[in-house]
């Protein structure tokens, strides 16, 4: 038992395990800003752009509409459903290794989905594996940016969500023209390299 009383303690010694010390507005967050706004920007730019996607897959696929947007239904579904369990991570290990983790499984499960010859493995990589990724990302990239400021979080906060505006506006264009030039399967090979 600590005989350090809780008033005694430094801030750092009363941080639960893996979570980070809370620094001043500025300097190293608006880095953190930044990188959270990056993060927004892939993850709501291939959530948002799946749409490009579907005509190719169903033509390639010789499946249905209502098949292949499944995958697309799936992917948005499975990213928000993952909530509760990348915040349940981030609090465990901390927001870096769950934004880290999310980053990995959602950039293999792109790769992976390029590889896939049927509708029920495109939803099971890309939809079910992937929004499982970038649900992982998304949580620690709103929540990161609270662990950095005090009196100009709401700036700081608006800042780093506006990136899923960015990413809807800019990666629709992008996706278009991935397709065009490299077909569904070299876009996500492409947007694979852009998440990780």
């Amino acid at each position: 038992m600590s005989s350090i009383s809780p008033r005694n303690q430094t801030e750092q010694e009363r941080l639960r395990p893996g979570q980070e010390k809370k620094e001043e507005d500025g300097g190293y967050g608006w880095v953190v800003v930044i990188a959270s706004f990056l993060i927004n920007m892939v993850v709501d730019g291939i959530s948002y752009s799946f749409g490009i996607l579907l005509e190719p897959m169903k033509m390639e696929l010789q499946s249905n509409t209502g098949s292949i947007s499944l995958v697309g239904s799936t992917l948005a579904g499975m990213t928000m459903l993952t909530g509760p369990v990348s915040a349940a991570c981030c609090n465990r290990f901390g927001t870096r290794k769950t934004c880290i983790l999310g980053g990995l499984i959602s950039s293999v499960s792109l790769l992976v989905s390029s590889y896939c010859n049927t509708t029920i493995s495109i939803i099971l990589s890309y939809g079910l594996l992937g929004g499982f990724g970038l649900g992982l990302m998304y949580v620690p990239a709103v929540v990161c940016v609270s662990q950095y400021f005090n009196k100009q979080l709401s700036l700081a906060t608006g800042i780093s969500v506006c990136g899923s505006g960015a990413g809807t506006f800019l990666f629709a264009p992008l996706v278009a023209k991935l397709v065009g030039l490299y077909g569904w399967r070299g876009c996500n090979r492409l947007d694979y390299i852009l998440n990780f």
